[in-house]
């Protein structure tokens, strides 16, 4: 839950992904920020039975947002490594899917969300033959940091009444049922039609 950059394209030429990359280890740099050289020629998934494309580029941000991936498949075509491995697994749930990366920078806030916005308009100016984006906040397409900010405020006011009715009655959410929990988080956000998937950690499939 937070506010959330959707995006995905083809970079021009497969040729260019080191020169992107080039560019935002001195982003990067100038910013302070960290960042990680991908290519999973070398990568280990914890599960052997795990497999993923090759994917060559790079991922960057700080500590209090999600990743941005700039990470790219041997045709080209902008791809995380996340969901990479969300399309081997719930192959269905991925079908048709327009963008194959993203980034939440709910907890970053605001300013950090504007300089994402401000980078993925200029490498996609610069590197990308076609480019997708879908910005929860809708600054990416209105510029709007008026309500950039006032969308960040009503998702953080959303999580901390949930971390205090759920820090008060979470014992008794055990046993509920998925719906019931629905419910619940409904009546304390106060909404009655909500698109929530409940993920209960340790139970079995059946």
């Amino acid at each position: 839950m937070g506010v959330t950059i959707h995006y995905g394209g083809s970079i021009k030429s497969i040729d260019l992904v080191d020169e992107l990359v080039d560019e935002m280890v001195e982003v990067c740099n100038a910013n302070n920020w960290k960042y990680q050289l991908i290519d999973t020629k070398t990568h280990e998934t914890v599960d052997p039975n795990d497999t993923l494309p090759h994917l060559k580029g790079i991922a960057f941000g700080i500590d209090e947002a999600e990743s941005v991936w700039f990470t790219f498949d041997h045709y080209g075509m902008l791809l995380s490594p996340m969901v990479a491995m969300f399309q081997q697994h719930e192959p269905e749930q991925t079908k048709g899917m327009d963008h194959h990366a993203f980034t939440k920078t709910q907890s970053a806030g605001p300013d950090y969300h504007i300089k994402i916005v401000n980078i993925m308009k200029y490498v996609s100016n610069k590197y990308f033959k076609d480019w997708s984006v879908k910005d929860e906040s809708e600054y990416y397409e209105t510029e709007n940091r008026e309500h950039l900010v006032e969308c960040m405020d009503i998702i953080d006011k959303s999580l901390a009444a949930l971390n205090e009715a759920f820090a008060v009655h979470g014992e008794g959410m055990a046993g509920k049922s998925e719906q019931e929990i629905k419910d619940f988080i409904g009546k304390v956000l106060g909404a009655e039609a909500l698109d929530i998937k409940v993920i209960k950690l340790g139970d079995e499939e059946e």
